[in-house]
Formats: C-alpha cells, structure tokens, sequence
C-alpha cells in the first residue's frame, strides 16, 4: 500500500490521570455505555480494506464510531479529536472508563509518499 498507515499512540496514559473515569451518559451506567463501544477482537479490517489488523488477545478493536464516543463523551476531547479516526485499540487488561485506561487511536494520512517510478522519473536528468 502506497501510503503509510500511521498509528499513533495519543498520550492517553496522561490524560487518565486528568480524569477518565466512567462517566454515566444519558445512555446510562459505565458499563452500558462500554457494552456500546463495539469492541471487535481477532483479525479486523480497517474501512476501505486499507489494512487488516491481527489482534492478539491483549487488545480489542473499537470502529469509527465507538472511538469518537469513548474520545469526545467519556474522555472528554473535544470534537475535533475523534476527526480521521478509523479505530482505537483498547487493552483487554482495563476499562477504558477506569483510572488505568488508555488506547492507541489509530489514523490514516495520504501524505509524503513517492511512488517509486516517479522518484525515478524525478531523478533522471535529460541533457
């Protein structure tokens, strides 16, 4: 694939200790609110077919969607910060909603590749 699928590992460890406790929605409790996340586990593809993620069984996957309700309405981000998010990985080891959750969003950037016949085209001189 000629762009690179960048993963970046957002500074959810710091913002935990700022405050990403449960809190209820108009939906209800933490734990109705995490049953919504759709969390997927096992071999996901990512939309579009852009990657296949093979997941082991320390993580679960969160879609477009879920991610953007765990970022904005539990975690407190504003809008802009669920923008171009295709997932999220959560560990299986703690609530998202706990005092030690955290996740890896996971975004896609078409930027800064070259194909390799077009770098060859560019760096071909003509006298």
């Amino acid at each position: 694939m000629g762009s690179r699928l960048s993963a970046a590992a957002v500074a959810f460890m710091a913002l935990s200790t700022i405050s990403v406790h449960a809190q209820p929605s108009r939906e209800g409790s933490a734990e109705e609110f995490e049953a919504k996340l759709g969390y997927q586990t096992g071999t996901v593809s990512l939309r579009g077919g852009m990657a296949t993620l093979r997941l082991p069984e320390s993580f679960r996957f969160i879609g477009p969607e879920g991610s953007r309700r765990l970022l904005t309405e539990a975690w407190g981000n504003p809008p802009a910060t669920a923008n171009r998010v295709l997932g999220m990985l959560i560990p299986t080891a703690a609530s998202p909603l706990s005092r030690d959750g955290w996740g890896i969003v996971i975004t896609y950037e078409e930027e800064g590749y070259v194909n390799d016949d077009e770098r060859r085209r560019s760096t071909t001189r003509r006298c």
